[in-house]
């Protein structure tokens, strides 16, 4: 802070650093958007009260001592690792799914969508007949990897009528064997699913979907219909392909203990003037609720927490 008589309108960054269990760090980066900092010194006064004939209730000694330094804060855009930290877990990467490899051979037809005979593509690379030339996304060709489908394009490279070789990675397969349950939605054991098919258990019936069971490929469910050709107890076997997942997955109630080391890049707006808080570690947990159907506007994170003073430092946090 600036040595002048200033008022203070701050805006700023604040960086989070996880530290382990062990308090080591694991580097600093924005977790989200704090639109709320408040850092602050608890302190109690210990009174020696006299009564004395003409002193009764007045203070002959008077100690204030620190008690702790606590901070608080609040934010309004988040991070998953901030996130599983009001939740008291850990944020881990969803598990990469498994791709299948493909090769097709098709023959080029300028204009017109040409299917691959997969679906679901991960990946895609068309080549000539001989395996000589790759041709340019974009430039010889179009692509659409939801459908599994290629359009060549007149002014590229590539004849029309030619033989191309395709080949790439579509979203990975699973499997799964499950027990008919009438109207009521049975995990499949996997979510986030591409496609579904539904086989009796020696795989010689393949049913059909809507009519003798309804599937839910987000969640990974399949209900048996009574009005089908399912009948209540029988055994499934399921198939299909999952789709490729990215993001990271929340496990909470796992870490009782969170510290995080703390640093606001702040400017004040008043004199345009830098201003810096460093927190060493502070032991935080999450307050109130985090309504996550919340419709009257964008649901805040709220913390609060202990500021620790570590080995090798004389302060619980600066302010600069």
């Amino acid at each position: 802070m600036q040595n002048a008589q200033q008022g203070m309108i701050l805006g700023g960054d604040l960086y989070f650093d996880f530290l382990t269990d062990a308090g080591a760090s694991t580097g600093f980066g924005l977790a989200g958007n704090a639109n709320r900092l408040i850092p602050k010194v608890e302190s109690e006064t210990l009174e020696n009260k006299l009564n004395g004939r003409d002193t009764l209730g007045q203070t002959g000694d008077s100690y204030t001592r620190i008690t702790s330094s606590t901070i608080s804060f609040t934010m309004n855009r988040y991070d998953p690792d901030i996130v599983a930290a009001f939740f008291m877990g850990s944020a881990v990467d969803l598990p990469a799914v498994a791709a299948e490899a493909y090769t097709a051979t098709v023959t080029a037809d300028h204009g017109e969508w040409v299917s691959i005979g997969t679906s679901r593509l991960v990946t895609c690379v068309v080549r000539n007949s001989t395996d000589t030339i790759t041709y340019a996304v974009g430039e010889d060709y179009e692509v659409d990897l939801l459908l599994g489908r290629i359009r060549t394009l007149a002014a590229g490279d590539i004849v029309d009528a030619a033989t191309l070789h395709v080949s790439g990675t579509a979203a990975g397969p699973y499997t799964a064997t499950v027990t008919a349950i009438s109207d009521k939605w049975v995990p499949i054991g996997k979510d986030g699913l591409a496609t579904c098919v539904v086989k009796n258990a020696d795989n010689t019936l393949t049913y059909t979907v809507n009519e003798d069971y309804e599937v839910n490929l987000r969640l990974g469910l399949i209900r048996v219909l009574s009005g089908g050709d399912i009948v209540a107890g029988a055994t499934l076997n399921i198939s299909g392909a999952v789709e490729a997942a990215t993001g990271r997955k929340i496990t909470g109630g796992t870490r009782p203990v969170i510290n995080v080391g703390l640093l606001l890049d702040g400017k004040n707006y008043v004199n345009g003037a830098n201003v810096k808080l460093r927190v060493w570690q502070a032991q935080i947990r999450g307050d109130g609720d985090f309504d996550l159907l919340a419709q009257d506007g964008f649901p805040a994170l709220q913390f609060s927490g202990t500021m620790v003073t570590p080995a090798g430092k004389t302060a619980p946090f600066e302010l600069w």
